[in-house]
C-alpha cells in the first residue's frame, strides 16, 4: 500500500515541472515525476503557476509522450518565446484526470478528507487532514472529528494497519497495533 504525493492545491495534482520547449511552435516539455509521460495523454486542461502562487489555465490542443518528457502543445502559447516564458513552472491536473495507479496505490490527494474508522467496530477516528512523506511509507495525519487543532495522530500507512481504503465512501479502514491512537493524547 503506497500513496503518491504531487501537489500542495486542492483537487489538483503536480505532474512535473516545464523542462524546456520543443520546435517553433510553441510546445512544452515537461519532466514528469514517477516517469511515465504516456500516462497523463487525457488530460484536456493544465494548471501552470510559479513559485508565488500565481498560476494559468490553458486548454490541452495536443500531447505526447517522448522519452521521459510529456510534451503539450497548449492553446495561446503559439511560439518558442511564449513556451520558454514557463519554464521552470509547475504543472498540474484536475484529480479526475489522473491516471489510474496500480492495485493498493492512491494518490494522496484523494486520501485528504477522508474519514477513518476503527476496522474492528467502525468506532470514528477522524478525517485524513495530509500525508506526511518519510522516505518510507507515508503517514497518514488524521485529526479526530471536533478534535482541537494541533490534536493529530500520525497512522502509517501500511498494509499491516490500514486494512481497506474506500475511495468511492470515502472512508479508510484502520487496524491500530495497541497504543498507536492514544500517542499524541494530551495529558492533564
Amino acid at each position: 500500500m503506497s500513496s503518491r504525493s504531487s501537489s500542495e492545491a486542492p483537487g489538483l495534482l503536480t505532474v512535473g515541472r516545464v523542462a524546456g520547449h520543443r520546435g517553433l511552435r510553441g510546445e512544452l516539455t515537461v519532466k514528469v515525476r514517477g516517469g511515465d509521460a504516456s500516462a497523463w495523454d487525457g488530460a484536456g486542461q493544465v494548471r501552470i503557476g510559479d513559485a508565488r502562487g500565481r498560476a494559468r489555465d490553458y486548454e490541452v490542443e495536443s500531447s505526447r509522450a517522448y522519452a521521459d518528457k510529456w510534451v503539450l502543445k497548449l492553446v495561446g502559447v503559439d511560439d518558442a518565446n511564449a513556451a520558454e516564458r514557463l519554464r521552470g513552472e509547475t504543472v498540474q491536473v484536475a484529480l479526475e484526470d489522473a491516471p489510474p495507479l496500480d492495485e493498493g496505490e492512491f494518490w494522496s490527494e484523494k486520501l485528504i478528507g477522508m474519514r477513518v474508522v476503527l476496522d474492528a467496530d467502525d468506532t470514528p477516528v477522524g478525517r485524513v487532514v495530509r500525508v506526511e512523506p518519510t522516505g518510507g511509507k507515508d503517514l497518514l495525519v488524521v485529526r479526530g472529528d471536533g478534535a482541537p487543532d494541533g490534536e493529530e495522530v500520525m497512522v502509517p500507512f501500511v498494509e499491516e494497519i490500514v486494512s481497506a481504503v474506500d475511495e468511492a465512501g470515502r472512508v479508510i479502514r484502520i487496524r491500530p497495533p495497541e497504543g498507536l491512537l492514544e500517542l499524541n493524547e494530551r495529558t492533564p
